[in-house]
């Protein structure tokens, strides 16, 4: 005799905890199987930021408070590094690092350094190691980054721009980034150094010429509607200010002055600076003013990187100019300062004590006396 049993029998027949049994499988293999798929995701994720890490790195504002602004007018660009950092030229390329190394040596393959190659990268004896590449953005453009592991720990990366976009300055074929890092530490700080390049529009640089004193000077225009205006003083004699105006063309500010004072004396430049300037010798014999000679053979008492001494200060106040210049006649002297209270230097990439120091040489350099 058949005994046929239905399908609510059966249920009625079987223990409760096989129920429970399967339905914790079933629970289980869902919850893996959403576990598989989330973690094929993540891992998908992680590997498209590990890709575009040297794409877009975006350091915390308070990682880059109080870093520097390195800029170079010749080759177009400005990069921002640590305060306590240093540069130097080594090899037709800038190269920055921490202040104890010493960046003039060629022993660099073991330091930590950061190198700006507009003209040429290093990269020869790396054709034996095993390289690693990928792809990056930096200040715009696309650019190739290869890593090269040496034997004694040592990350030697090479990166090169793969876009005909760059400054005319730039050797397309060889140029770039140099890195040199033992650290993983070191390797984030110069992802932030990357992240904060840009390329900059060339200033024009303009010359002034001065028929009635005989010199000329080259100066940077950073707007159309620059201009010079000249004036006398009863003090300071024939004042030559450069204004710059803003982007709305709507406010201007007077950035730097030259100004040309009679010398009828004629003294020679520290002379005439002990009596006018600093009569009690304070400013020459604590190393503020220091007598340069520029390229073009014109003597400059330059102010130094020197703090102005308390009993200067007390008696006389701030110092507005930075270099007094005098011809071979001495017939005048010539006078050079930034506004320092009221500018707009800091949107030109000139802004802070550096900015200032930077631009004064840039411009000081190019000073001359006509024949």
């Amino acid at each position: 005799m058949e005994v046929k049993l239905d399908d609510m029998s059966l249920k009625a027949k079987l223990p409760i905890w096989v129920f429970i049994l399967v339905a914790g499988i079933g629970i289980t293999i869902i919850f893996l199987l959403l576990q598989y798929r989330d973690a094929v995701f993540d891992e998908i994720k992680l590997q498209s930021i590990e890709n575009a890490y040297w794409t877009k790195i975006i350091p915390r504002k308070d990682e880059l408070s109080g870093w520097k602004t390195y800029r170079n007018e010749e080759y177009g660009f400005e990069v921002k590094y640590p305060s306590d950092w240093e540069y130097g030229l080594i090899y037709n390329a800038i190269w920055f690092g921490p202040k104890n190394l010493n960046l003039s040596t060629k022993a660099w393959v073991e330091s930590d350094r950061f190198g700006i190659c507009p003209q040429g990268c290093l990269g020869f004896g790396l054709e034996f190691l095993e390289p690693t590449s990928n792809e990056l953005v930096i200040g715009g453009l696309k650019a190739e980054r290869t890593d090269y592991k040496t034997g004694t720990g040592t990350t030697i990366s090479i990166i090169k721009f793969l876009e005909n976009k760059l400054p005319n300055s730039w050797s397309f074929i060889d140029q770039g980034f140099n890195l040199f890092f033992n650290s993983d530490e070191q390797a984030n700080k110069f992802n932030q150094i990357l992240s904060t390049f840009k390329f900059i529009e060339p200033v024009v640089w303009k010359t002034y010429r001065n028929e009635k004193y005989g010199f000329e000077v080259k100066y940077p225009m950073f707007n159309s509607k620059d201009r010079i205006q000249v004036e006398q003083h009863d003090r300071l004699g024939t004042i030559i200010e450069f204004e710059n105006w803003d982007e709305t063309n709507k406010i201007f500010f007077e950035n730097f002055i030259f100004f040309v004072v009679d010398n009828p004396k004629k003294l020679p430049l520290q002379e005439w600076f002990a009596e006018h300037v600093d009569d009690n010798s304070i400013l020459i014999n604590k190393g503020v003013f220091r007598l340069i000679t520029l390229h073009t053979g014109v003597e400059i008492l330059r102010m130094q990187d020197v703090p102005l001494p308390s009993e200067y200060l007390d008696e006389n106040g701030p110092l507005g100019t930075s270099a007094y210049i005098a011809p071979q006649s001495n017939e005048f002297i010539v006078g050079f300062g930034i506004n320092g209270q009221v500018n707009n230097l800091d949107l030109h990439g000139f802004g802070g004590t550096d900015g200032y120091d930077a631009l004064t040489n840039q411009i000081l350099s190019t000073f001359k006396f006509l024949d």
